[in-house]
């Protein structure tokens, strides 16, 4: 069998627990990502032997982003970091939530004044918490193939936003997102995902992503996960791309313009 290394939402708190305990009491570099690795071995993240080469990268990347934190670095000096480690646990890890996670964070940063960028910006919420809030109004922020969990058949959509900003992404333009991110150049990816990402009320996104996105349902409910889910393919990627065009919803960008 092959040797892995799995990561869940659960392991990735605890492991955090553990390098902000080892940095905040002033262990060195190389001490934290033993114990990191450790740790990671004893909770079972590592199957088969696993692998180490991704073991220790990301060892180093949750090293990485939180001793920047404890350094007093700025939250968005920090947000490299951040792009750099979720790059590392999508490749290593098969995080599949990982860009989904990067998107929202460079989103809550880009429609923020600088000085109010917290460190609360750089996690991506809770279920059932708002992701994002513009203009007193509540959004929900997705890509590609997003899950809306909070939902049932009856429901499409749960009850905690009222808008919902979406976008599609082919795998070119994620690693140039990261890449971006990575190299500090985030002017440009604010920019970027203002003018790839389109805001939608409910209604406006069942009719459109159910009657509009080519010609079977972009948005269906999923009877194995007992939710609704966008479906998401290349063609459902041109699909959305006409379709927002034809029936002229706006950009974040033009959104905030307004």
């Amino acid at each position: 069998m092959k040797n892995t290394v799995k990561i869940s939402a659960r392991n990735k708190a605890s492991i955090l627990m553990v390098v902000t305990s080892l940095v905040n009491n002033g262990y060195s570099k190389n001490d934290v990502v033993k114990e990191t690795c450790k740790r990671m071995v004893k909770m079972g993240m590592v199957e088969n032997g696993g692998d180490f080469n991704a073991m220790l990268a990301v060892a180093i990347s949750f090293y990485s982003f939180k001793k920047a934190q404890f350094d007093g670095k700025k939250p968005l000096d920090c947000l490299k970091e951040y792009a750099c480690f979720k790059s590392m646990t999508e490749q290593k890890l098969n995080d599949y939530g990982a860009f989904g996670d990067t998107l929202e964070t460079a989103l809550r940063c880009s429609v923020k004044p600088e000085w109010s960028i917290q460190w609360n910006d750089l996690h991506v919420a809770r279920q059932s918490k708002t992701d994002l809030t513009l203009r007193g109004v509540k959004c929900e922020i997705g890509h590609n193939g997003k899950t809306f969990s909070d939902t049932d058949i009856n429901n499409p959509f749960a009850d905690y936003y009222d808008m919902i900003i979406y976008g599609v992404f082919s795998d070119n333009e994620k690693h140039d997102i990261y890449t971006l991110l990575i190299n500090g150049q985030y002017e440009k990816v604010f920019e970027a995902v203002q003018s790839m990402m389109y805001v939608f009320d409910k209604e406006t996104f069942f009719r459109c992503m159910t009657e509009k996105a080519g010609r079977a349902p972009m948005y269906q409910y999923k009877p194995t996960a007992g939710c609704w889910q966008v479906i998401y393919n290349p063609s459902k990627y041109t699909a959305f791309l006409h379709m927002v065009e034809n029936e002229k919803i706006p950009t974040l960008g033009e959104y905030l313009k307004k």
